[in-house]
């Protein structure tokens, strides 16, 4: 029986060990945004198997079950419980939420790295991140160089991922571990050869040995090699603070045994230096992507006024990308010379978690945020575990910096690193635990394993229509890309069963009825999507199904909606003033026509030489009349 017990907890072990070294490089192709939704049924497929090993365990063990809690694990659980009752119970409109789904993946998976006694496997474990870092380094390095396509036509270098930036926060992130377990390497080692069985073969533990030695320092010297070719001043302040943390902690020591005689002036200079090593960081940071940085202030800002509308309970879990558009158009109405008009664009994040997590859960749910956070960050190791938790505080820190600026709770490979940590600082921590033990009794196990087996069917279930669902919307979408519309509806049609309440999906379904002229349907479901994502595309296709259908003060209103959305656009703009030609009012689109070309284009194309050309003709036209 225990021969039985211990194959299964060293086979979940092994499955988590394969996770967290595949799981930044899951890109199934025939998935909507591959990317993306691939590492999510990945990961859930994954997490089912540890439920189905979990519940072997639950039928062959005998002996009690101890479940060990901490506060912080209470607090997660309250942050949980309220995300949960937010979203679906305080606010008017939930929607499909890809993250929410994520979200209950990564509780089981925190639940699970709780339950691991063996401290070593901590080690391996992290060691598979350093070599996820190191596959997803050298995969970037051939992008760069031209040898593999990278999934982004502006970027030569993405990684697994769709764009720089969650690939540039997922190396910053493994970064501390790479370093801290070099670092710490000598503890490396005596953890793994005082809990190897003193049966193992010699070569294995000769092969633990290395590995633990020359795996972080390849990690180290692959992601510093990678990181600058990212372009991303998130990821390079995030490594540069986590890297600071950690070699305070490493040579604490030395630096005390080094303090001046007069440390107040010591200390005074130290810290002048450091604040003006940091402002003039900043300053060379921001004028180095100037255009970026403007964009940035300016979600800030508009996040803002949406954080002031709902202050307490915010706007729903996954919501921002709902409401955010909405209110970028409120602040261009206010403010019609904002000088943040060049910069404006379709956003769905706010480029600062924090942020974003206050405007989605409100006062509340940062309050929760910040006294887990806190009591993280105070917590002290025990033992000879203690540079384990230096290393996830470390890991935290460089998510925390990068968090300031992008968006890595939106990228699932970062979250479940994340999550490690936090399972690792709690594991570790000398905060009061409170012991629970449950005796399997076979009345127990009647009640437990049917209860198991059903949640793994209603997940199982769930997930299997998603991937249909994103399966039939690729396969919709590369359809209307070749312009095969009618085959293409059938596919949104069938996908429409599934992803009747995801935003984009209804975007795009929108928009393809539109063009083949359905336009009453077309504005059913484009105005469904808008409870879902705002955005300025929506706007524009509504204009055109309106105007198809003589609809011409809907039509003026969507066009006018898109436009204060994104003032630096020509398109919407144009869109109008045709309106307003077509529909024999000449004094405003001579108006909106004499707006456009007096525009200062963003960038120069084609497209916008062509819509001058027209506005040309409008003007031409009303002095001929």
């Amino acid at each position: 029986m225990y021969y039985i017990k211990d194959t299964l907890s060293y086979s979940i072990y092994v499955i988590l060990f394969i996770l967290f070294v595949c799981m930044p490089s899951f890109v199934f192709s025939e998935l909507i945004h591959p990317t993306q939704t691939s590492k999510y049924f990945a990961f859930s497929y994954t997490l089912i198997a540890v439920i189905g090993i979990s519940l072997l365990k639950i039928i062959f063990q005998n002996s009690p079950i101890r479940i060990s809690i901490t506060i912080i694990d209470i607090l997660l659980g309250i942050l949980f419980l309220y995300i949960t009752t937010n979203r679906y119970f305080l606010q008017e409109v939930a929607g499909f939420s890809l993250r929410y789904y994520e979200l209950i993946s990564l509780s089981i998976l925190y639940i699970t790295l709780r339950q691991i006694n063996k401290k070593e496997v901590f080690l391996w474990i992290l060691l598979a991140v350093i070599i996820s870092g190191i596959i997803q380094a050298v995969y970037g390095n051939i992008q760069l160089h031209g040898y593999l396509p990278s999934h982004h036509n502006g970027f030569k270098m993405t990684g697994s991922f769709f764009n720089p930036g969650p690939f540039a926060g997922l190396l910053s992130i493994i970064f501390p571990v790479a370093l801290g377990m070099h670092l710490f390497s000598s503890f490396n080692w005596c953890r793994f050869k005082a809990n190897n069985d003193e049966r193992l073969p010699t070569k294995f533990k000769n092969l633990t040995f290395l590995v633990s030695k020359y795996v972080p320092l390849i990690g180290l010297l692959t992601l510093l090699g990678v990181l600058p070719s990212s372009q991303s001043r998130a990821s390079w302040l995030a490594v540069i603070f986590s890297a600071v943390f950690l070699l305070t902690f490493k040579y604490r020591r030395l630096l005390k045994c080094k303090q001046l005689k007069n440390s107040r002036k010591r200390t005074f200079g130290i810290s002048f230096i450091f604040i003006i090593i940091v402002i003039s960081s900043c300053f060379f940071l921001y004028h180095y992507k100037k255009s970026s940085a403007d964009g940035r202030l300016l979600t800030w800002k508009v996040t803002s006024i949406m954080i002031k509308e709902r202050p307490w309970i915010g706007h729903g879990f996954d919501r921002f990308r709902a409401e955010y558009m909405n209110y970028q158009a409120l602040y261009f109405k206010i403010s019609p010379q904002s000088k943040h008009k060049l910069v404006a664009d379709n956003v769905i994040y706010a480029f600062n978690d924090p942020m974003q997590a206050t405007a989605e859960n409100g006062i509340v749910g940062l309050t929760i945020l910040i006294f887990i956070s806190t009591l993280i960050f105070l917590a002290k190791g025990k033992g000879k575990n203690k540079f384990l938790l230096v290393i996830s505080k470390a890991g935290l820190i460089s998510f925390l910096i990068f968090s300031l600026f992008s968006y890595p709770s939106q990228i699932l490979a970062i979250k479940i690193i994340i999550v490690l940590f936090l399972a690792l600082v709690v594991s570790l921590s000398n905060y009061k635990t409170y012991t629970l033990k449950v005796q399997l009794t076979n009345l127990y196990k009647i009640i437990v394993v049917p209860f198991i087996l059903i949640f793994m069917f209603y997940m199982y279930s769930a997930i299997v229509k998603i991937q249909d669902g994103y399966y039939r919307w690729n396969v919709a979408f590369k359809l209307y890309k070749a312009g095969l519309y009618s085959e293409s509806t059938q596919h949104y049609k069938e996908a429409y069963l599934f992803l009747n309440q995801e935003g984009e999906f209804l975007m795009n379904y929108g928009k393809l009825l539109s063009i083949v002229g359905n336009h009453q349907k077309a504005i059913e479901i484009l105005n469904k999507s808008k409870f879902y994502l705002s955005s300025s595309t929506i706007q524009t296709d509504l204009g055109d199904s309106f105007k198809a259908l003589k609809e011409y003060k809907n039509a003026e209103e969507a066009y006018l909606q898109a436009f204060d959305m994104i003032p630096n656009r020509f398109y919407p703009k144009y869109l109008l003033a045709k309106l307003y030609d077509e529909t024999n009012q000449p004094d405003k689109a001579v108006r909106t026509a004499i707006e456009l070309l007096k525009k200062e284009v963003k960038v120069e194309s084609d497209a916008i030489e062509e819509m001058k050309l027209e506005m040309k003709h409008i003007l031409r036209k009303s002095e001929l009349e």
